[in-house]
């Protein structure tokens, strides 16, 4: 027997940061949404979970006065090597939250302004007669005319506009109970192909992860011994797509956000606030009737530009003399106001 078609206006994939803002703008303009998401929420997510400054300012905008737990990091520890570490002192905190609670806050914004969320697993896309069919593995089918995918790294909708797109980086991370850390700690060296480890201090305690182009378990274990943090047995994994160019086909009825579109810092790896970002543009462009690429045009040049520079940033000859500068007392001040400066814009 054939399941009923529900058509809705607009239909996005993935109850995340992203997802979830986008929906919360369009509901608070009265607009038909409907989130599908695989997992029941509270539910883990490989991330750090910080958010800086210019992603705490970019929520409070769009969510209003919105509260969730987090701890505040003033300190950001950089260790490049060859024993040679710098710890900059930040202008404005980065907000460091568990993942698990935080993006079940956005998700219950959305839900309180109106939004629907349906759990399930998006397995086919497909458009005919104008419109964008979803099945789901359960086989119940959905339509819209706007489809956003804000559905991670490994995107269903992203592997429907773009097939060749191919995984990027592999990130491990493991959650700690250990709440002895104050700073946050980034670890960058040349054994590291194109990669980090890092550990984010949070209400709960810590997480650690690291990634780069030859991801290894056995590397991950070395590495945490290496810098003397704390272990756990448990880890998880998820692919991060960073040195994303964001050159696949854009629709206007077809949108992509967040990790799902390449919306990644390869430097930093900072994912939250281009997720909220590109959520409120895609629910713009949805308002407005207007242009999502257009709207979104100054993330997608500065994803390039960094994409760019991360190729500097991660040659193994420019490391050296870079490592050199940057724990210098000369550069210390000029260095603490460009991290500051990138964090804030």
């Amino acid at each position: 027997m054939k399941s009923e078609i529900r058509h809705i206006e607009t239909i996005i994939i993935g109850g995340g940061p992203g997802g979830a803002t986008c929906g919360y703008m369009l509901a608070q303009k009265s607009k038909e949404s409907l989130i599908i998401e695989r997992s029941q929420f509270p539910r883990d997510k490989v991330c750090g979970g910080g958010l800086t400054p210019k992603c705490y300012r970019l929520i409070d905008k769009i969510f209003g006065g919105i509260t969730y737990d987090y701890q505040s990091v003033k300190k950001l520890e950089v260790h490049l090597g060859q024993s040679r570490n710098r710890t900059f002192d930040l202008s404005d905190e980065i907000r460091v939250v568990c993942r698990k609670d935080f993006d079940q806050i956005l998700l219950e914004a959305y839900k309180q302004a109106g939004g629907e969320v349906v759990h399930g697993r998006a397995k086919t896309i497909e458009e005919r007669d104008g419109k964008v069919f979803v099945t789901l593995a359960d086989n119940r089918q959905f339509s819209c005319n706007k489809l956003i995918g804000a559905d991670g790294g490994n995107s269903i909708v992203r592997k429907y506009l773009d097939p060749n797109n191919k995984r990027k980086m592999l990130l491990l991370e493991k959650t700690v109970l250990n709440k002895k850390f104050d700073n946050i700690k980034l670890y960058f060296d040349t054994k590291l192909e194109k990669g980090y480890m890092y550990m984010f201090p949070n209400p709960e305690g810590c997480v650690i992860g690291y990634g780069d182009m030859n991801t290894s378990k056995h590397e991950f274990q070395r590495r945490i011994k290496e810098a003397g943090l704390p272990d756990a047995d448990k880890q998880k994994g998820a692919y991060l797509p960073i040195f994303d160019n964001i050159e696949y086909p854009m629709k206007n009825n077809i949108i992509l956000i967040g990790d799902a579109g390449g919306y990644v810092d390869s430097i930093s790896g900072e994912g939250i606030f281009y997720a909220i970002q590109t959520g409120g543009f895609a629910a713009m462009s949805i308002i407005e009737e207007s242009s999502f690429k257009e709207l979104c045009g100054g993330i997608i040049t500065r994803m390039r530009k960094i994409n760019q520079l991360s190729e500097y940033f991660y040659n193994k000859l420019v490391h050296y003399p870079l490592v050199y500068f940057c724990t210098t007392d000369f550069m210390y001040n000029r260095i603490r106001r460009k991290i500051d400066d990138y964090l804030a814009r």
